[in-house]
């Protein structure tokens, strides 16, 4: 995001907490024990936690209770349409012509049906006033900043459309648990 992104009509950011955050802060909102979800057709949802996709596009901005903060990311149970996938694909082929690092996905080798990371909303930007985008995960009309992915270990659980809630130590452990074992797979 460029620095004149904040002078754009509709936009709010924030730059992504500091780096000395301790590792899983933020597990917590405004109910007590539990965290925010929120459910993405698995290509998406893969693409946000695994690759280079830093932005959730979505009808309306993060409503006030989960921006900067950490929610989780459920990859839904949706089964993918050629359509669906040539758009991916023309998407994941211009992110890969700017530099990006796009992972190989393919059908039968989608998570469904669980979360799958944690991130922090740290913004979004109106895109319906004619703002010029270089991003080609970029769609709108609101495109949520995500930072700090996390990813977890897939928790099994049933989504739901809009914001709903999980247990945040349930996110937490499968998170540590992930990153122990990328840990171990580096030595």
């Amino acid at each position: 995001m460029s620095d004149n992104d904040a002078n754009i009509p509709g936009s709010y950011h924030r730059p992504p907490r500091p780096v000395f955050q301790p590792p899983l802060q933020g597990f917590e909102h405004d109910q007590p024990g539990l965290m925010p979800v929120y459910t993405l057709h698995p290509l998406w949802c893969m693409s946000l936690m695994l690759g280079p996709k830093d932005w959730e596009n979505r009808k309306a901005p993060p409503p006030r209770t989960v921006r900067d903060r950490r929610v989780a990311f459920h990859s839904g149970l949706h089964v993918h349409t050629p359509e669906e996938w040539a758009k991916w694909r023309a998407i994941a082929e211009r992110a890969r012509q700017l530099g990006q690092t796009v992972p190989e996905l393919r059908q039968g080798e989608l998570i469904r049906g669980n979360i799958i990371g944690t991130a922090l909303i740290t913004g979004f930007i109106d895109i319906t006033h004619g703002t010029s985008i270089a991003d080609p995960w970029m769609e709108g009309p609101f495109c949520w900043s995500i930072a700090d992915k996390r990813p977890c270990l897939p928790i099994p659980v049933g989504g739901k459309q809009g914001v709903w809630y999980v247990d945040a130590a349930r996110v937490r452990a499968a998170t540590e648990e992930y990153e122990a074992l990328q840990q171990k797979a580096a030595v």
